[in-house]
């Protein structure tokens, strides 16, 4: 290693955040109709992980291996949360506690610039109602 270390504690102000998932949704808008893209929504991952990955792996042309629903057990360096401590949770099971999270943590000032700055297209995924969360 280099020296160099994804740090732990960043802060970006909400805008910046909600403007980069935002514009990162936008920029992949064009590639949805591409049949050599597969969208995977997080919380398909999360509440149906054998379904969800067995459509990745149908897509992709792979055999299915029931390895892929107990990925926490399996062992390598890139799993080491001292090598990789930004990736501590991806060495966990799949866990349900995250979603939803955007409506229980943010605060009323961060709720405010979300609806103001993507309320529409958390409309449109499907992921609110309205803009009254």
């Amino acid at each position: 290693m280099d020296g160099t270390f994804v740090p732990l504690n960043t802060w970006n102000p909400i805008e910046d955040c909600i403007n980069r998932w935002r514009n990162d949704i936008e920029a992949s808008r064009r590639y949805w109709s591409d049949p050599r893209l597969h969208v995977v929504r997080y919380e398909d991952l999360v509440l149906q992980p054998q379904r969800t990955i067995e459509n990745v792996i149908h897509f992709l042309g792979e055999d299915w291996d029931d390895a892929l629903l107990d990925h926490s057990s399996i062992q390598s360096d890139f799993r080491d949360p001292l090598m990789f401590p930004q990736s501590a949770q991806a060495t966990q099971k799949i866990a349900t506690d995250s979603i939803g999270r955007w409506q229980r943590d943010l605060s009323s000032h961060d709720r405010t610039c979300f609806k103001a700055l993507a309320g529409d297209l958390l409309i449109e995924l499907g992921y609110a109602i309205d803009n009254e969360w």
